[in-house]
Formats: C-alpha cells, sequence, structure tokens
C-alpha cells in the first residue's frame, strides 16, 4: 500500500502504553507518571516535526469492569492532553488475547474501541494544518 499509495516514509515518534505498567519501571526512570512521560514524548516529536503515534495503549481485563473502564478512561485523557496524534488500543479482536486484552465490538471492552474511536477523530479535528 505504501508503495503504491504514499510512497514516502512514515515518519513518526511511535510508542506504547500500558495503564496497569509502572511509568517508573516499564517507560522511564525519571518519570512519575503517564503525563510525565507523554510530555516529554511529546517535546520531542514537536522538536523533530513528527507525529506522535501510540501504537498500542490499553490494560488487560481482570475482572473489574468498571475500575478497568475508568482506568482506561484516565489513560485515554492522559493522551489527549499530552496531544497525542493517533492512538491505537491493543487489541482488536485477536482470540489469542480473549483471556485479557482483546476487543471487539461484541465483547464487554467494546467500549474502549468506541471511546478510542472518538477520541482519534476529535484529535484529528485540533490538529494543526501541515
Amino acid at each position: 500500500i505504501l508503495r503504491r499509495d504514499n510512497p514516502a516514509p512514515l515518519d513518526t515518534i511511535g510508542i506504547h502504553v500500558y495503564a496497569d505498567h509502572a511509568v517508573s519501571k516499564e517507560l522511564a526512570g525519571w518519570a512519575t507518571n503517564h503525563m510525565d512521560y507523554l510530555r516529554a514524548i511529546r517535546r520531542l516529536a514537536t522538536e523533530m516535526k513528527r507525529p506522535m503515534f501510540v501504537g498500542e495503549f490499553g490494560l488487560a481485563s481482570k475482572g473489574d469492569e468498571a475500575g478497568e473502564r475508568a482506568k482506561f478512561e484516565k489513560l485515554l485523557t492522559d493522551l489527549g492532553d499530552a496531544g497525542v496524534d493517533l492512538a491505537a488500543v491493543w487489541v482488536f479482536d485477536l482470540k489469542s488475547q480473549d483471556k485479557g486484552w482483546n476487543a471487539t465490538f461484541e465483547n464487554p471492552r467494546a467500549y474502549m474501541l468506541k471511546l478510542v474511536a472518538e477520541a482519534n477523530r476529535c484529535w484529528q479535528k485540533s490538529a494543526p494544518l501541515k
């Protein structure tokens, strides 16, 4: 597809972020929370004049739907507040991930797909024109 439709390389700053992972352990020893980390990446992306793409984000299901939704929504809010350009929830319709990560339009994690789609539309509208 890229060779045919857009020969330019994908020039982004790409990261993964998970709501249940300790930021200082998984992402950066200096960061105290997701926002510290995300803002630093945003500054880097701006400096390098590249979009910030969160290629995976989310959290595994542990049986507490209300608590999981709150954590997911908080992380999604943090992504928006940090100025992320595009984000993709981990993982869509992958049977091998059914025990904890899989989001489909038919399972209890369907809200994740709706929320991330709405967020990406919102971020696209607020993005500066190039």
